[in-house]
């Protein structure tokens, strides 16, 4: 095969490179110097071509590899940007909303109490129109019951000295008269009468 080939003439130069090589001298500095730089091309004979392809390939990984690593930063970095910016229009809508609501709620508050106090300042006017009128009536009944009794003693007084005056009359008549029992019985129902249609108790209106 072409490549096991390749490797097959890179042993041969490398043998060759070998046999050309001195015996070795006394070691000096500059001979180990010397040594080592035959070994490193040797190494590069062997593997100089695997390894620069070997190179090649991790270079263009750790490229990918730092390409991506690039893209991973700037995809998370726009995504935290985005939900940083999704988190704050929440958060604020939220707040705008307890904002909203603490200030209806307080107006509501408010407004109740309002109405509240109407109502009872509507209610105690009530109760004191009330009582005011119950006193009023009360006092028109006192009066009209004062009234009433006034004129019944009066009337009642009245209709006593009718009476008397007339019972002193029939008396006075059956002196003079020397009326018979008779006469007298029909007086007494006459008078009888007279008491029964006079005396009259006025209604209380």
């Amino acid at each position: 095969m072409p490549k096991e080939k390749g490797q097959s003439e890179a042993v041969a130069e490398a043998k060759k490179e070998i046999s050309v090589v001195k015996p070795p001298e006394p070691r000096l500095p500059f001979a180990e110097a010397r040594e080592e730089e035959g070994i490193d091309k040797v190494r590069d004979i062997l593997f100089g071509a695997h390894v620069r392809q070997y190179e090649q390939k991790f270079k263009h990984l750790e490229d990918l590899i730092q390409k991506e690593i690039a893209n991973l930063r700037s995809e998370t970095t726009k995504s935290a940007d985005t939900l940083e910016t999704y988190v704050k229009k929440e958060l604020e809508a939220l707040s705008d909303q307890v904002k909203n609501e603490q200030t209806e709620r307080a107006e509501s508050a408010e407004e109740m109490s309002d109405k509240i106090d109407r109502t009872v300042k509507s209610i105690e006017k009530k109760t004191g129109q009330l009582s005011e009128k119950v006193v009023a009536t009360q006092r028109d009944l006192q009066e009209q019951i004062l009234q009433q009794s006034k004129s019944l003693m009066e009337e009642i007084r009245s209709q006593n000295s009718r009476i008397s005056s007339s019972l002193d009359r029939s008396v006075n008549d059956l002196r003079t008269d020397k009326m018979d029992r008779l006469d007298f019985a029909n007086l007494l129902m006459e008078v009888a009468m007279r008491l029964k249609d006079e005396f009259k108790i006025p209604e209380v209106e």
